[in-house]
């Protein structure tokens, strides 16, 4: 099935138990100006917070400078549609937890960048990221709902009236749980060989 913005938007209004639909992406009515106004924000958000394997990429990035701080050996560039950086690759398909490459995350004047203290044999970096796909026809059942709850989160205060009846709040409580269920089902969906660290191990190296 293909989904759509407008689907999106009228499943995040009945959440909100409004029973007003909007009939175009373009329609000027109260509701539909609030919806657009947080649509790419909801997008966003739910593809960072969640592990959505239409939205995984890969990129081997190239040195952009060696040493650019007291703490990094190497700094890179990252791609423009680049939301986070979920791991960098060593090219061991079942690296645990506890054996995957330290980085963090920066910006300059010119955009994202990469800092670690590896390179890979082509003296490059290697990464695997979420990318912002905004492309519905690529969404899954379970993203479609959990951007719907975070949209409907979002956008309670201004459509019901300041959300006496917790229903954004309620939203946002099953924008978590669609959130979990995502890990859960790309967990699943993998089989990489030997089994990475079980949720135990997990926890305690946090």
């Amino acid at each position: 099935m293909v989904f759509s913005d407008l689907h999106i938007w009228n499943l995040a209004l009945s959440f909100l138990a409004i029973g007003k639909e909007v009939a175009s992406t373009t329609e000027r009515s109260p509701e539909a100006e609030c919806l657009k106004r947080l649509y790419d924000t909801s997008i966003l958000t739910t593809l960072s917070d969640g592990d959505w394997p239409f939205a995984r990429r890969f990129k081997s990035l190239a040195l952009l400078q060696e040493d650019p701080t007291s703490e990094w050996a190497y700094s890179f560039r990252l791609p423009i549609d680049c939301l986070n950086v979920k791991r960098i690759i060593t090219g061991v398909k079942s690296d645990t937890l506890s054996g995957r490459v330290p980085f963090i995350q920066g910006s300059d004047s010119a955009g994202n960048l990469l800092y670690c203290d590896i390179l890979n044999s082509d003296g490059e970096c290697e990464i695997e990221y979420t990318a912002a796909i905004t492309d519905t026809k690529y969404f899954s059942p379970t993203f479609v709902l959990a951007s719907a709850f975070k949209l409907a989160a979002l956008a309670a205060p201004r459509l019901t009236g300041g959300d006496a009846n917790k229903l954004g709040a309620n939203a946002e409580v099953k924008y978590q749980r669609h959130i979990d269920m995502s890990k859960a089902q790309a967990y699943n969906a993998e089989q990489t060989g030997i089994p990475a660290d079980p949720e135990s191990i997990r926890e305690r190296n946090r």
